[in-house]
């Protein structure tokens, strides 16, 4: 496994900074001045020890041009990301641009790993992470599972735009002194759904000790993948992990009634992808999102969803540390996930809920307003110190 990915040293945890927009300079710089400020207030209200999460760095690949070409401000980015108080030692190179558009969808894959705009854009990230880290520091960049359904694993353009990613982190750990992996991220209906089979094609096509895996514990839940399944294919291949993103999924409850039918219905119609798994009466069924489901006439009672006789799960990050407001919904088990993680080695974790600006206000914690930014700092900052409790960090809690 990846170095700082296993091993006996004390855990770290980030917030995944793809909940913010960034697809400028100026974006990214006005996350750094302010909402991270926010959080910060936010975070140093819940704890009294002098320890601060970790940011994951997300930058769009149009912000990644701009650092580029201007040197100068290369350099004023550098030094703000370096006082913003925060270590960044990860980010998220999977959504190249438009993540927080109109309409996101399957264009959060492109373009995907059959493409050299993708193999370019990742490798800025790297080069900016690199210069970011102190030496001697161990990291990682995420990224989307080679592409939007079987085509990009598929072709074999993938598998050499990846080795070639792993010469460009060889170039820039010699240069900087630092050590990256590229976490490749399954999702549900990607290029890989499961770890298992992901592990297997890079040991086949694109193996190098710089290309891991990212474990998204929503992800694992949605499509019914168990840890145990999970760390089987991890010790069995020796495939690094680059970082466990800690985040949570929808699965169907107790009185699934008219209003978790209406929340479903509402959340068909947002700009996000919403994958949708069904267990139960001896089958499974899959819908690529929820639009597909929700047509279906009748689509609860048919699913026995209202006498439980199956249980739905849908690819919808919710907040980890609080049940949603709405009865008939449920988080997915993330805690047992994140637990038998760190049991197994993991000490690299980041709290990913990049849906918490657009979340219909019943799926965010009880007596939570309408999302505005000084509520999302103080849900993210209730989310660290969740996933902080259970692997072992101690924060301890603020003074009365």
């Amino acid at each position: 496994m990846a170095p700082g990915a296993l091993g006996d040293r004390p855990a770290r945890l980030a917030l995944c900074g793809n909940v913010f927009p960034a697809e400028s300079v100026a974006a990214a710089r006005s996350v750094l001045a302010t909402s991270l400020q926010a959080l910060q207030r936010a975070w140093a209200s819940r704890v009294r020890v002098d320890w601060k999460p970790g940011f994951g760095l997300y930058l769009a690949a149009a912000a990644i041009e701009e650092l580029q070409a201007d040197r100068g401000l290369r350099q004023d980015f550098l030094d703000e990301a370096r006082a913003c108080g925060w270590p960044i030692w990860t980010a998220n190179a999977f959504p190249f641009g438009g993540f927080h558009g109109e309409q996101v969808k399957e264009l959060a894959f492109l373009p995907d790993w059959r493409s050299p705009e993708r193999l370019a854009y990742t490798v800025g990230v790297a080069e900016v992470l690199g210069e970011l880290m102190p030496a001697g520091a161990c990291g990682s960049l995420s990224t989307c599972p080679l592409g939007y359904g079987p085509d990009a694993r598929e072709d074999p353009r993938s598998a050499q735009h990846l080795l070639a990613l792993a010469d460009e982190l060889d170039r820039i750990a010699a240069m900087h002194d630092v050590h990256l992996t590229l976490a490749i991220e399954p999702e549900p209906d990607g290029g890989f759904e499961r770890i298992d089979d992901l592990t297997s094609w890079l040991q086949r096509h694109a193996q190098h000790p710089r290309l891991g895996v990212c474990w998204d514990l929503c992800h694992s839940a949605v499509v019914g993948e168990r840890a145990e399944e999970v760390l089987a294919a991890l010790r069995k291949t020796g495939v690094a992990v680059g970082k466990v993103q800690v985040s949570a999924a929808l699965r169907s409850g107790p009185q699934f009634g008219s209003a978790a039918c209406a929340l479903t219905e509402s959340l068909a119609a947002d700009r996000y992808f919403h994958q949708a798994r069904w267990t139960g009466k001896g089958e499974d069924r899959a819908w690529p999102d929820l639009p597909a489901l929700v047509a279906e006439s009748d689509w609860a009672e048919s699913l026995g969803l209202q006498d439980q006789s199956g249980e739905l799960r849908v690819h919808c990050h919710v907040p980890i540390h609080s049940e949603a407001a709405v009865t008939g919904w449920l988080q997915t088990d993330w805690r047992s996930m994140i637990r038998a993680a760190y049991v197994a080695g993991c000490r690299d974790f980041e709290v990913e809920t990049y849906t918490l600006p657009v979340l219909p206000s019943a799926l965010l914690p009880k007596g939570t307003k309408d999302p505005c930014e000084v509520d999302l700092a103080e849900t993210m900052a209730d989310e660290l110190f969740a996933a902080a409790g259970e692997i072992g960090l101690d924060t301890g809690p603020a003074d009365p």
